[in-house]
């Protein structure tokens, strides 16, 4: 198979990435992340053949690894166009940063009983094609997630971020296609 790469400079990404990271997680020491070039070969594999098929690898940013054992089959992956969780309660769910045009935390739960803590909240995201997906991860603080997302949105509009995450499979398109994107 020929495979095309997207190769570019995310250092404004990253920067958001590292100056939220730490806020997020609601427990030290429950929950691991890692950046691009520091993140265990294992626990990514595990993340993109868990919830975040056909990523390739080279576009990944960070790893929140949120489970127990940290090996990265839950939390969030975050790329250079998107992100991709799976929690151990929901669905895995994909979210493209352009696609995003509303992030909602609540602080009640799905009950309507008010939640003082953080990392109890849900947070719902609505995409331009209406769709909500929900992250809910227990041992993660939603607002400052929302302030990365928040961020991150701004960037994706500015261009910062990235189109594509996943590989193009060249020998699955005619031979036009694959001379315009040589």
């Amino acid at each position: 198979r020929i495979f095309l790469k997207m190769e570019k400079n995310y250092k404004e990404l990253e920067d958001v990435l590292r100056t939220y990271m730490y806020k997020i997680n609601a427990y030290v020491g429950a929950n691991k992340y890692y950046f691009k070039g520091e993140i265990p070969t294992k626990k990514l594999d595990n993340a993109i053949n868990t919830y975040a098929s056909n990523v390739d690898s080279n576009q990944v940013m960070a790893l929140l690894d949120t489970t127990l054992t940290q090996n990265g089959k839950e939390g969030i992956l975050f790329t250079t166009t998107g992100l991709y969780s799976k929690d151990t309660l929901f669905e895995k769910i994909t979210i493209d940063y352009k696609d995003i045009i509303d992030i909602f935390v609540g602080s009640c739960n799905e009950k309507g009983k008010y939640v003082s803590k953080d990392y109890n909240r849900k947070m719902k995201i609505t995409k331009n094609n209406g769709d909500i997906c929900y992250i809910d991860h227990k041992s993660l603080n939603k607002l400052p997630l929302k302030e990365m997302l928040n961020e991150i949105v701004m960037l994706s509009k500015n261009g910062l971020t990235g189109d594509v995450d996943k590989y193009i499979i060249m020998e699955d398109h005619d031979e036009n296609t694959k001379y315009n994107y040589i």
